[in-house]
């Protein structure tokens, strides 16, 4: 099995995040403009909404059942070397974990919800 470090990780995490979050934003900007909301305050709203709605998705999907639970303590037990920040690696790795998916959806939703933000602040900045 090929050993990646923490950066390689990190960085594939942030990739993901980052990839996910450009089309979602350049989805939702398509949306508003055939709604006829033109303006970077409605365009930073929908974002702020989108990404709520991402976080509140996440927490449900975390909820999970007992199959998720069962898949975590399967990665958890396959390090074998009992260190918590390699098992959160592998969980972050599969993505097809409940926490792996909880974590990639959470903040997702978080750096769209500051997209929005930002994006609602630019009339004011100039």
């Amino acid at each position: 099995m090929k050993k990646d470090g923490t950066p390689i990780i990190l960085l594939s995490f942030t990739r993901t995040i980052l990839l996910a979050d450009l089309l979602l934003a350049i989805l939702i900007e398509l949306i508003c403009f055939f709604l006829n909301l033109r303006t970077f305050t409605a365009y930073g709203t929908v974002l702020t909404w989108v990404g709520n709605a991402l976080i509140i998705f996440a927490c449900i999907t975390g909820i999970g059942g007992f199959a998720s639970r069962a898949q975590d303590a399967t990665a958890f037990s396959r390090s074998g070397a009992g260190n918590m920040f390699e098992n959160l690696q592998r969980i972050s790795d599969a993505r097809s974990s409940n926490l792996g998916c909880f974590l990639h959806l959470f903040f997702a939703g978080l750096l769209l919800m500051g997209i929005g933000y930002f994006v609602e602040t630019i009339p004011f900045l100039f």
